[in-house]
């Protein structure tokens, strides 16, 4: 692929004309907003002629800005989409990465422009080579998927591993997973662990769930049982189901913590109240007189999924204008 939109051809009358009559308006509806006395967000008036004035001009910074302030209808600018897509599919064929970002996202999503994952995936590409993290990610999940432009695996690793390095959580939480399942990558336990420690720390919900379950079997850490309930019930008060019934089960049968039937139930609780079927079985059984094991199952740490989520998505939003 190229740079995107950076060849933009021969320069167009009509165009021009209606960038030209964009900028007047916008410095019109600085006035008025001027006129009314009504809150500039502490920009001030001539700083928004003068943010206009460079964007006409060409500046993919202030073209970036004054189509954030457009999305927002912040700074006394009204709330504008159309002209916000204008200046950030500007200021991204002028090379401004985090444009390119957030116009690729909005190509995803279809908001304010044609959806066409082509030209996302495109927008993405020209980001992440620009070194922009989270594109970095998206291209990654869209090579490996083969969304928007051809499957490529070798490829889409070597995008994840740019963004994971970078410490983007979810790239992380994804090399850890491929190097789990050993896809494309070759199973490695250890770097698995590794990725998921990363993003984990980075407070990664699924990542905390995978790394606790590693603790619990000694898949690419030393076995600590501790250490598993420590990141298991990081991952439940984060909102894992999974990891709310694991961390009940750790409770119900002393696992790596002080038994407590009480606590057990609580978070067999949670995890029922969110849908989950084997955490609602155990609660009942809980409340007919349910005793712990005289040896400690691993009370279905193994249905946490090392595995899920292999094929991905992009998992962490497309970028937009408001950036």
């Amino acid at each position: 692929m190229g740079t995107g939109g950076a060849e933009t051809g021969q320069a167009n009358p009509e165009s021009e004309r209606a960038e030209h009559e964009s900028v007047e308006k916008g410095s019109a509806d600085v006035e008025a907003e001027d006129e009314e006395g009504a809150d500039t967000g502490g920009l001030g008036v001539s700083f928004l002629r003068a943010l206009i004035k460079l964007a006409d001009a060409g500046d993919p910074e202030s073209q970036l800005q004054l189509a954030s302030l457009y999305f927002k209808g912040e700074g006394g600018v009204p709330k504008d989409l159309e002209r916000a897509v204008h200046w950030v599919k500007l200021a991204a064929e002028g090379g401004q990465p985090q444009a390119q970002y957030n116009f690729a996202g909005l190509c995803f999503s279809g908001h304010g422009v044609e959806e066409d994952q082509v030209a996302g995936a495109m927008w993405y590409q020209n980001a992440a080579d620009q070194g922009h993290p989270e594109a970095q990610h998206c291209y990654g999940e869209l090579l490996y998927a083969g969304t928007g432009v051809k499957q490529d695996r070798k490829e889409a690793e070597r995008y994840l591993r740019l963004a994971a390095e970078q410490d983007v959580a979810l790239a992380q939480h994804k090399l850890g997973l491929l190097y789990t399942m050993g896809l494309d990558v070759g199973k490695d336990f250890q770097a698995a662990a590794e990725w998921m420690r990363r993003a984990a720390e980075q407070d990664h919900a699924e990542s905390q769930a995978v790394l606790a379950t590693m603790y619990f079997k000694g898949q690419g850490v030393e076995q600590d049982e501790a250490k598993a309930a420590e990141w298991m019930q990081a991952a439940a008060e984060n909102g894992v189901p999974d990891a709310m019934h694991n961390l009940g089960g750790f409770f119900f049968n002393g696992i790596g913590v002080q038994q407590d039937v009480r606590e057990a139930a609580q978070w067999f609780g949670k995890a029922a109240e969110a849908g989950h079927r084997e955490a609602q079985e155990m609660l009942i059984s809980i409340q007919k007189g349910a005793k712990p094991a005289a040896e400690a199952p691993p009370m279905g740490v193994a249905a946490l999924g090392i595995g899920a989520d292999v094929n991905g998505g992009l998992n962490g939003g497309h970028g937009g204008v408001d950036k």
